[in-house]
């Protein structure tokens, strides 16, 4: 009789652990906030190169309006361990012949998580002709364009902006974001922990028992 009882409480105990090893959050769902704090503007912005008295190269421009994020150009999405998610969050549009630089700040927002990621970022551009043939380039680079975020639930949220590309000018020049879910420590929910414990008490009391009734 004293050993059916340890082994009930053995498979109790074994039930249990099962239990607290499976009751993860894994899956994520992700809103993104795109009529609300997700953003793209400029803090910074020369064109053109002054020598003495004459400035040249000024007759361009530079915009970066926000892509469409709201719920009819990027539904909710949900990611499970280890999968991710590519989408366009704005557009670089040079317009003009000349040259500039520019800095930029940015923010990602999520309603669901509730998560920001900004950032800010530097960048070149410039189109110049030369004996009747023009020369176009640019570059653009984030200084924080890798983030990760841990929910409540355990779960690592990374998310990294494409960095360090070329601009065209006059075409465009998109930036994406790319949102991965790490996945994160098993965290056990708090109901099949609090039973996994009463479990481990009662186990204990078993033996305790068994002992004094050998002895």
């Amino acid at each position: 009789m004293k050993m059916l009882s340890v082994r009930n409480a053995l498979a109790t105990l074994a039930v249990l652990g099962l239990l607290a090893g499976s009751a993860f959050a894994s899956p994520v769902t992700f809103d993104v906030d795109g009529s609300g704090d997700s953003y793209v503007k400029f803090t910074d912005i020369d064109t053109g190169i002054k020598i003495l008295w004459w400035t040249f190269g000024e007759n361009t421009t530079i915009t970066a309006p926000l892509a469409d994020l709201s719920d009819t150009g990027l539904p909710d999405f949900t990611l499970g361990d280890g999968e991710s998610k590519t989408f366009d969050f704005f557009t670089f549009q040079v317009i003009g012949t000349g040259v500039g630089t520019f800095d930029l700040s940015a923010n990602l927002s999520f309603i669901t998580p509730n998560i920001d990621a900004g950032g800010e970022g530097s960048g070149a551009w410039g189109t110049i002709s030369f004996r009747g043939k023009s020369f176009s380039g640019g570059i653009f680079e984030w200084d924080n364009p890798l983030q990760t975020f841990t929910l409540t639930d355990g779960n690592k949220i990374q998310i990294s902006m494409l960095d360090g590309f070329t601009i065209g000018c006059g075409s465009d020049a998109k930036v994406t974001a790319t949102v991965t879910n790490l996945g994160g420590a098993p965290v056990p929910e708090p109901g099949v922990t609090m039973l996994f414990g009463l479990g481990v008490v009662g186990f204990a009391g078993v033996l305790r028992a068994r002992r004094k009734t050998l002895s």
